[in-house]
């Protein structure tokens, strides 16, 4: 592993592209990280921590992207099953910045 400190979006996009799996820490219990989306759209596996977060592992189910864990667990139970993980990219649509724009649009008007 190696830190390569500040990057660029493009560049960050890069390296989420360059992993082999990435993690996401959602350390409340109703706050879905905005990086959950930028990872979903890369299709890699993704691993995730947080205690009680609903939100996320529904949507990790839906999307078959990952798994969500408490930070009681060590998250084995991933890496044994990361490759069947394949991810939904007609659901995750749904979180496009487009989409939720035109959604936001439509209500307004």
């Amino acid at each position: 592993m190696e830190y390569v400190g500040f990057l660029s979006y493009s560049e960050m996009i890069a390296e989420l592209y360059n992993a082999d799996y990435l993690m996401v820490c959602a350390s409340e219990p109703r706050h879905v990280p905005g990086k959950l989306f930028e990872y979903l759209r890369t299709r890699k596996p993704i691993i995730a921590f947080g205690d009680g977060n609903a939100e996320i592992k529904q949507i990790l189910t839906d999307a078959n992207a990952g798994m969500l864990f408490n930070y009681s667990q060590d998250g084995h139970e991933f890496f044994e099953t990361a490759s069947k993980f394949s991810t939904d990219l007609s659901y995750i649509k749904q979180f496009d910045r487009r989409e939720i724009a035109h959604q936001l649009a439509t209500i307004m008007n």
